[in-house]
């Protein structure tokens, strides 16, 4: 029966409609986005896909580079000269502050293809990263769906069965009168009291089965919050865009 109810919430989880998205599902769904560390793991292989198709394409642009230099001279080279009968002139053959300044641009101009197939190589790296992002979304947006209506399903089966135990409460009592006016027997109230027991055992089995969706639940939203929605509606369900 189990299996049957994963399957049914499974399918359930994959309807998906143009109506009005469901709120507070939608909340969970996009909190699960933000929170899942595997698809914070491949966000950050998109980022680094990314980057490596800038680093590629950076092939084609020019490559720059410069260098400066400064040296200082002292004592320098001179020479005195007469410039007439009374007059003597010192020549420096270089300065004492000394600058050097060198620019170079390589620019590619044929590369055989090598640019190019790193760029192809670069873009089709990132576009399987998105795809898996993308796919990965897809499967924890439907896993958060499984959970919600898990929930839902399971607390309305909680509160069944504590009608269905009130039920055989109530039918219990009037056996036990019965039996003391000696319209029933004895295996009458052993057969209810052993329904009682099988419903309440169903119901500590809901009990431990909703407890573990709410641990799932917190595993991939980072929430402890149970769902205020009360309906099964699939109509209004839809998983949201995963941009």
């Amino acid at each position: 029966m189990k299996r049957i109810l994963i399957l049914v919430f499974t399918l359930a989880a994959m309807i998906q409609v143009k109506a009005q998205v469901n709120p507070e599902l939608n909340h969970w769904i996009i909190r699960s986005f933000s929170y899942y560390p595997k698809i914070q793991e491949l966000n950050k292989n998109s980022e680094i896909s990314e980057i490596r198709v800038s680093v590629a394409e950076s092939n084609y642009l020019p490559n720059i580079n410069g260098t400066a230099s400064y040296n200082y001279i002292n004592p320098l080279s001179q020479a005195t000269i007469p410039v007439s009968a009374t007059e003597l002139k010192t020549l420096q053959f270089q300065p004492h502050n000394n600058y050097n300044f060198n620019v170079g641009l390589n620019q590619v101009i044929w590369d055989f293809g090598k640019t190019k197939a790193q760029v192809d190589k670069a873009k089709s790296d990132l576009l399987v990263t998105k795809q898996n992002t993308e796919s990965a979304k897809l499967q924890l947006a439907s896993q958060v769906t499984g959970i919600y209506y898990s929930m839902i399903y399971l607390k309305k089966a909680i509160a069944l069965q504590d009608t269905v135990i009130g039920f055989y409460e109530k039918n219990k009592k009037i056996i036990e009168g019965k039996i003391r006016q000696g319209d029933a027997l004895q295996v009458d109230l052993s057969n209810v009291d052993n329904s009682i027991d099988q419903e309440r055992n169903r119901k500590v089995d809901f009990q431990r089965q909703y407890e573990r969706q709410i641990a799932l639940m917190n595993f991939t939203t980072g929430l402890s919050e149970i769902p205020t929605n009360t309906e099964f509606d699939f109509k209004s369900a839809g998983v949201p865009e995963l941009n």
